[in-house]
């Protein structure tokens, strides 16, 4: 989903001269309030920040979602705030259980973090093809909001999550069997097995190979109670029998997404990307660039 169109405007900090963008609410709010180099927030885990700095984060958000592999320019203005909750209420107030679940946990020197499952209502099978459910309509952004808000209150180390889509993964996998690779699929595997948060965008795009099933298979086992939120277009009951041998992929992330998968969201809402594609472009001379 595109970032909500909200006005923003540039601020310089007046104690350490950080220059970041502030997101204007309807409400007359501001996201952040202060600088997010000086804002003290409150945390149970000084020692696992991303910054040598105690009492909460320090860093500057959107480059540490950047070097995350988001897509910061498009996704800037995810959070929980901005999330349009109509008509997916219950996403969202999962979304902050799901936070409070990390920050119950903190004190636990081997956390188990549940999965979370984002796709889009309507997803079926017709005359044995997949159909996709909902596009466009705030999974990804959700799942960006929820690892945002983990890294702004302390709870996750910026360094320690990665944000990849599900055909990224498939393809720095098969780089590894050219022969002037310098990564192995063992490695490959280690390093996303690492990550406290690891989100997986778009499971379900490419039809699997019996490499790809592999790989995920290995994955997901790797990962198993460590941080993971995926999304599609497609429900995991469709997945598994779209195709069958992915049924043991597809049984881990429904075991893993909480009990009774209370995490298992279906998305409701419209497309917005095509909603957005449809409106009326701005008056002219107004600096508005119409969609292509």
């Amino acid at each position: 989903m595109d970032a909500p169109e909200v006005p923003t405007e540039e601020k310089t900090c007046p104690a350490c001269q950080l220059k970041y963008e502030v997101v204007k609410l309807p409400s007359g709010n501001v996201i952040p309030a202060t600088c997010p180099r000086c804002l003290p927030v409150a945390t149970l885990r000084p020692d696992v920040q991303g910054s040598d700095e105690p009492g909460g984060y320090r860093g500057s958000i959107l480059e540490d979602l950047d070097r995350a592999g988001v897509n910061v320019p498009k996704y800037k203005a995810a959070t929980l705030e901005t999330f349009d909750p109509d008509p997916d209420a219950h996403v969202l107030e999962l979304a902050d259980q799901y936070i409070e679940a990390w920050r119950a946990s903190m004190n636990d020197r081997w956390p188990a973090r549940d999965w979370m499952y984002l796709y889009g209502a309507g997803s079926t099978i017709d005359r044995g093809r997949a159909v996709p459910g909902g596009k466009g309509n705030g999974k990804t952004f959700l799942a960006i909001a929820i690892a945002r808000g983990l890294i702004q209150e302390g709870l996750l180390d910026p360094r320690r999550f990665r944000f990849a889509t599900a055909e990224t993964i498939l393809l720095e996998s098969e780089a590894t069997f050219r022969s002037n690779s310098e990564d192995s699929e063992i490695r490959l595997l280690s390093r996303y097995a690492s990550y406290d948060l690891l989100i997986i965008d778009d499971l379900g795009v490419r039809l699997p190979s019996p490499h790809a099933i592999r790989l995920f298979d290995e994955l997901t086992k790797r990962r198993e109670a460590k941080g993971t939120i995926w999304t599609s277009n497609l429900s995991v009951r469709v997945i598994a029998q779209q195709a069958p041998e992915l049924e043991r992929i597809t049984s881990r992330i429904a075991g893993e997404c909480g009990d009774g998968g209370r995490y298992i969201l279906e998305f409701r809402g419209p497309d917005r990307r095509l909603a957005r594609s449809r409106r009326q472009p701005a008056a002219a001379g107004n600096g508005a660039v119409p969609c292509a």
